[in-house]
């Protein structure tokens, strides 16, 4: 917006001129600060005539000494009401995008609002206002300062037009472009260094060698984005006391995940960290115990604020990959993972912890008819064909199988079919929890034997189990059975495929 439309400022207009009188101005205004878990207070009459914020662990300042003293008032109201409302991060935000209006406009803008009636303003707002506005947020921004006008009475506006300024219209956007046109999604091959990485990590702490803080560090970070889709504000704010290790090493985390009015309404959710992976965050978790407590009162387990977070996932993903993958790519990937295995909107919801399941809508095509469900079960479709999970396994031969101890080889009867010989596992049966055959195939300790016969019988045998589910009208996505057989099957299948490839 390079300037104001000179038909309605103009020389008729002059600075300082026309301008309403406001409500008394508040001096100061306290908030919470939930990252760094303390109240702040905001002076808006100190001598230098700035505003100053703290919110995720980052300052913002708003000068505003170049405004007079109505417009500087409308920032200030605006400020404080969003504070009050207990929302700092909003308040952040608005005052970056009116500093970027005012700056591309005039800070007259705000006097030139406040001077016409609702009437004009919805008269102009389409045809004149709105061609200017870049982005949906400015739009919103100046729907923000007319809201203020109708709370507290500025020249003609007062509460009723509440609902005729949330009415007017917004430049339209496509807040899920990106994951519509797929490039949010990571690529296999880059999956695979970026776990390659991890692995390597777990494996060496396994072997008691020590690892750079700042490597368990990223490593945490990329877990938590990968594993449990959190966003990095939500990251940044797990605290070592909210890292729980159990009996066999087992680590839950507990993460405040939405953001209420009241910091007693935060809505806290735990997730379990895988196995193969909680070697790392205990070890991270190790590290800090042995801190100096006192400088660290509430001590963030990542020791990052959000931003910082931000940067050490897209700096580790570089260096591994080529590419800087973010938290949000994370987020969008491990999405599409959840739906491609099965996932309800329900469950896909409870998963990216939204707020309403239509939000992830977008992650599923159309609704699949009863076809399509049995060729997915069968592992027809292609999306299964190229699970990461079979670049991430490792293989053993039929030989090498017969010499390795019988505890250690997989065999079951799942769903009372009768399947041996799929191949071997890192640890002895007796000791895990799952089943084996339907929990084997994608699970990271597991050696798959390089017999295609062998996984192509697991297939063939499943699918008639997948049959009679169907038959019995069982075939339902929300069946954890179901879900597991048709995941089981689709890596089987995957297997068959990839031993098909090989030379002979």
């Amino acid at each position: 917006m390079s300037s104001l439309p000179a038909k309605f400022i103009g020389a008729s207009f002059p600075e300082g001129s026309s301008e309403p009188p406001l409500p008394p101005i508040p001096r100061a205004v306290k908030y919470w600060d939930d990252f760094e878990e303390k109240d702040r207070i905001v002076r808006f009459d100190g001598p230098s005539k700035e505003i100053i914020l703290h919110d995720d662990g980052r300052t913002s300042k708003c000068d505003l000494a170049p405004l007079s003293a109505f417009q500087s008032g409308i920032v200030v109201l605006i400020t404080a009401h969003l504070l009050q409302s207990g929302d700092p991060s909003s308040a952040k935000i608005w005052l970056n995008q009116i500093s970027v209006i005012m700056g591309r406009a005039t800070p007259q803008i705000l006097s030139f609002l406040a001077d016409q009636t609702p009437q004009k303003i919805q008269g102009v707002w389409s045809t004149v206002l709105l061609p200017e506005f870049t982005h949906a947020n400015e739009a919103n921004c100046l729907k923000k300062v007319l809201h203020c006008y109708c709370r507290e009475s500025v020249g003609s506006w007062a509460p009723p037009y509440h609902s005729m300024v949330s009415n007017l219209p917004s430049p339209r956007q496509d807040p899920f472009a990106i994951v519509r046109s797929g490039e949010c999604f990571i690529p296999v091959a880059d999956q695979k260094k970026i776990y390659s990485f991890i692995d390597g990590i777990a494996k060496s702490l396994s072997a008691n060698v020590s690892v750079d803080i700042s490597r368990l560090i990223d490593a945490t970070a990329i877990i938590l984005a990968d594993q449990h889709a959190f966003r990095c504000g939500t990251i940044a704010r797990i605290k070592t006391a909210d890292v729980r290790v159990h009996k066999g090493g087992v680590v839950h985390i507990t993460a405040a995940v939405i953001k209420k009015q009241r910091n007693s309404q935060r809505i806290h959710i735990t997730r379990k960290v895988r196995q193969d992976w909680a070697q790392i965050v205990r070890s991270l978790l190790e590290l800090r115990g042995k801190e100096d407590t006192s400088k660290h009162t509430n001590r963030k387990l990542l020791g990052l604020t959000p931003d910082e977070v931000t940067r050490c996932i897209g700096n580790r993903t570089e260096s591994l990959t080529g590419t800087r993958w973010t938290a949000t790519d994370f987020r969008h990937t491990s999405a599409q993972r959840q739906v491609d295995m099965g996932a309800s909107a329900d469950e896909l919801a409870d998963f990216m912890q939204h707020n309403n399941v239509l939000v992830g809508n977008v992650y599923f095509d159309q609704s699949p008819n009863q076809a399509k469900l049995v060729n997915d079960a069968l592992a027809i479709s292609p999306v299964y064909s190229v699970l990461p999970e079979i670049h991430r396994n490792r293989t053993i031969d039929k030989q090498a199988l017969m010499g390795i101890p019988e505890e250690r080889q997989i065999g079951g009867m799942p769903h009372g079919s009768p399947i041996a010989g799929i191949g071997a596992c890192d640890s002895p049966q007796s000791i895990c929890q799952k089943n084996p055959v339907l929990s084997c195939y994608g699970c990271r300790k597991f050696l798959a034997v390089s017999d295609v016969m062998i996984h192509q019988h697991v297939v063939d045998t499943l699918r008639k189990v997948v049959m009679n589910f169907f038959k019995a009208g069982l075939g339902d996505e929300r069946s954890p059975a179901y879900l597991q057989l048709k995941r089981t099957i689709s890596i089987a299948q995957a297997f068959v495929d990839h031993f098909k490839e090989q030379p002979s």
